[in-house]
């Protein structure tokens, strides 16, 4: 069994409440009769004080972007890379923009760099290739957002689903407890970058657990 500290297990204990259930003992989690393995992992990226809440945007402009670099990257981007992007919004010459963005990762991935910055026909544009990753990971994570928001606190966040998440600890029918050192304000983007990792994790249920012990489902 795995070792836990007190904020881990402080968690699971808010856990057991949101679902009115109750462990036994060997640490499952017992729900309406049913018995459920659970794995709990603490997630580490934390925003900077002065950091702005952030602000994710869903837009028809932000849809057809990411539609088209998820085109371009599931062609451009080999197998056992994930290229995350980040564009301020609003998006500024979308066209233009969005094929800029799928030219500069594509010199990104063949060189030994993995991250790169850019004003792009003025958005400002972060790209972070990460290697290594399992085959069946998405090619690509894209997150338009308001300027005052931290990109790098995104990618930082995604990187660690990603361990998580894809991992081949987890077994289908187990949970998955993450407890967040970052407040209810990110469940968004939480919620955002589980969706879009798709089918990558094995866990029937994913869950948050914030510092003042709110639980939130990121999966159903």
């Amino acid at each position: 069994m795995n070792t836990r500290n007190n904020d881990e297990s402080l968690a699971l204990q808010a856990v057991a409440k949101r679902f009115t259930a109750t462990f036994d003992q060997s640490n499952r989690l017992r729900v309406r009769g049913k018995l459920i393995g659970v794995t709990v992992k603490s997630l580490k990226a934390r925003a900077a004080e002065t950091s702005a809440k952030p602000g994710l945007r869903f837009d028809k402009v932000v849809n057809w972007l990411i539609s088209y670099l998820h085109s371009e990257f599931n062609r451009l981007v080999p197998d056992g890379s994930t290229v995350l992007v980040s564009v301020t919004a609003p998006i500024r010459l979308a066209a233009k923009t969005a094929s800029a963005v799928r030219d500069r990762t594509h010199a990104l991935l063949r060189s030994s760099r993995r991250n790169a910055e850019e004003m792009i026909h003025g958005n400002d544009v972060h790209i972070r290739v990460l290697r290594g990753v399992p085959k069946r990971l998405p090619k690509l994570l894209a997150f338009v957002h308001n300027p005052t928001s931290d990109p790098i606190l995104f990618f930082d966040i995604a990187g660690e689903f990603i361990r998580f998440l894809a991992a081949d600890e987890g077994t289908t029918g187990e949970w998955l407890v993450l407890v967040s050192p970052l407040s209810p304000s990110y469940l968004q983007a939480y919620r955002s970058i589980y969706t879009q990792l798709g089918k990558a994790s094995p866990f029937e249920k994913v869950l948050v657990v914030f510092p003042n012990f709110h639980v939130e489902l990121l999966s159903e």
